[in-house]
């Protein structure tokens, strides 16, 4: 994890240890965009950008977005905004979840299907990323 220097000027300031936050309400960075917007906004840019043969986002860090404006998604919803073949997403599935970035179970209102999940350290870890971004773009 990542640890905010004392007098950061720059982003090769940052250390491998990252402290705890004192402040768990920062949701948004020094720019004034809030955490949920920028997932928005990422997912947009990069559905407009579709148009021409090029692509934005890489497909983990679509789904990963994805995940962190919805929650949670079911597996079908999911694969069809990937654009992945069924078992090129089913092995990015396996390869996330082997990772510790999600987690795959029966969904809670249809069990007939599954739902994937951001994991809770995960979303700890990109947020408090999302604030050393902040800190070192207010400077």
């Amino acid at each position: 994890m990542l640890k905010l220097s004392p007098n950061p000027s720059n982003a090769s300031d940052l250390t491998s240890e990252y402290s705890s936050r004192d402040d768990r309400s920062i949701r948004s960075n020094r720019l004034g965009m809030s955490f949920e917007s920028v997932c928005e906004a990422g997912l947009s840019i990069d559905k407009a950008m579709r148009s021409f043969p090029f692509e934005l986002l890489s497909h983990e860090a679509r789904l990963v977005l994805q995940l962190l404006n919805n929650k949670s998604l079911i597996i079908k919803d999911a694969w069809l905004s990937s654009r992945l073949s069924n078992r090129a997403f089913h092995e990015l599935l396996k390869r996330l979840e082997g990772n510790g970035i999600i987690h795959v179970a029966a969904s809670e209102t249809d069990r007939r299907t599954k739902s994937i999940a951001l994991d809770p350290q995960f979303v700890e870890h990109f947020s408090r990323q999302w604030d050393v971004f902040g800190k070192i773009n207010s400077q």
